[in-house]
Parts: structure tokens; C-alpha cells; sequence
């Protein structure tokens, strides 16, 4: 059985995902306009699944 903690992560893991996916989605989607994705753009997204899905503060992002 899962614990109030593991509960609690759950629930801002799928309050957080749509707008996540959204943001993702939009930033490929510079190469479909022509603009490469590069090592920014990549990092841009993986710091947002941290901070905005997985609630990592900016600190514990090395």
C-alpha cells in the first residue's frame, strides 16, 4: 500500500504532466520551423520535468 508520501508525488506528477508535455511538444517543435533543437533546448526541458513534474528544487539540478 502505497504511503501518504507516494500519494502525495503521484498526484503532482499527473497534475503537472499535461503542462509539461505542452511545454515539451512546443520547444521540438522549433525544428519543425526550421530553428535546430540544441543542448539549451534540451536541457530547458529536462530542468522543467524536474522543477514543474518532479518537484526538485533548482539547488539538486547539477
Amino acid at each position: 500500500m502505497p504511503t501518504k508520501l507516494e500519494l502525495s508525488i503521484r498526484q503532482g506528477i499527473q497534475e503537472n504532466w499535461a503542462s509539461f508535455q505542452r511545454y515539451r511538444t512546443e520547444t521540438l517543435s522549433h525544428n519543425l520551423r526550421g530553428r535546430n533543437v540544441n543542448e539549451s533546448d534540451v536541457r530547458a526541458v529536462f530542468e522543467r520535468l524536474l522543477t514543474d513534474v518532479l518537484d526538485y528544487g533548482p539547488s539538486q539540478i547539477d
